[in-house]
C-alpha cells in the first residue's frame, strides 16, 4: 500500500470529507430513511409483554420464535448476498430500487402485525418480517456505504450506524411506553395494532424521501 499521509494531513482530509458529507442533501435524506424505516415500536419490549401477558406464550415457544427470527434473518442475508453475487444490476436492482421495494413491502407487512394474535400468526409474521427486514437493513447499509465521500468514510459510516442505534432505542422505548399507556383502556390486541400502525406510517413516510437519495454509486 502507499505510505499514509502525516496524521495532521489525514485529519484535515477527514474533516473535509465529513464537511462534504454534512452538506449533502442525500446524507440527511438517508439518515431520515434509516431512522423511519427502522422505527418498529411493535417489536422488542412491547411484543415480549404481549407474547407473555396477552397471548400466554410459554418461554420455550418464545425461544423458538427467537430462533426462527435468527434463521429467517440469515436467509435474508443469504438472499441479499445471492442478489449481489449474481451481479444483478441496472435500474431495477440498484440500491434505490431495492429501498423502494423494501418500503412498498415493509409498510403493509408492518401493518400485518396488528393480526399477531396466536402461535400461527406469530410464526408467519416472525419469519416474513425477519427475512424482509434483514434484506432491507443490508440495502440501507449499502446506501450508507455509497453515500459517504472519500476521506469521510469512517466518520460518515459511524454516523449512519448511530442512526440505526437511535432508531432501535427510540422505537423500543416509545413502543413500551405507548403499549403501557394504551393497554388499560384499549386492550392488548388493540394496543399492538396501534403500534403496528405507527410503524407502518413511519415506513410509508420514507417514500417521499426516496428521490433525494439519488446520487453517484461508489465502486464496490
Amino acid at each position: 500500500e502507499d505510505r499514509s499521509a502525516a496524521p495532521g494531513t489525514q485529519a484535515a482530509l477527514a474533516g473535509k470529507g465529513l464537511s462534504r458529507l454534512l452538506g449533502q442533501r442525500r446524507f440527511w435524506a438517508a439518515c431520515a430513511v434509516i431512522l423511519l424505516y427502522n422505527f418498529t415500536p411493535f417489536r422488542g419490549t412491547s411484543l415480549f409483554f404481549h407474547q407473555n401477558d396477552a397471548l400466554g406464550f410459554g418461554k420455550i415457544f418464545v425461544g423458538w420464535l427467537t430462533t426462527l427470527d435468527g434463521l429467517a434473518g440469515a436467509a435474508g442475508a443469504w438472499l441479499f448476498w445471492k442478489l449481489r453475487r449474481a451481479g444483478i444490476s441496472g435500474p431495477r436492482f440498484d440500491t434505490i430500487a431495492l429501498i423502494r421495494w423494501s418500503v412498498l413491502a415493509g409498510a403493509p407487512l408492518t401493518l400485518a402485525y396488528a393480526l399477531y394474535s396466536g402461535p400461527v400468526s406469530a410464526v408467519l409474521l416472525t419469519v416474513g418480517f425477519s427475512l424482509g427486514g434483514v434484506v432491507a437493513r443490508l440495502v440501507l447499509m449499502e446506501l450508507a456505504a455509497n453515500t459517504v465521500p472519500v476521506h469521510g468514510e469512517a466518520a460518515g459510516f459511524a454516523i449512519f450506524m448511530s442512526v440505526f442505534n437511535l432508531a432501535a432505542w427510540s422505537s423500543n422505548t416509545a413502543g413500551a411506553k405507548l403499549y403501557e399507556v394504551l393497554l388499560p383502556g384499549a386492550g392488548a390486541q388493540e394496543s399492538l395494532a396501534v403500534l403496528a400502525l405507527t410503524g407502518a406510517l413511519a415506513a410509508a413516510a420514507c417514500w417521499p424521501l426516496l428521490p433525494f437519495l439519488r446520487g453517484p454509486e461508489k465502486a464496490p
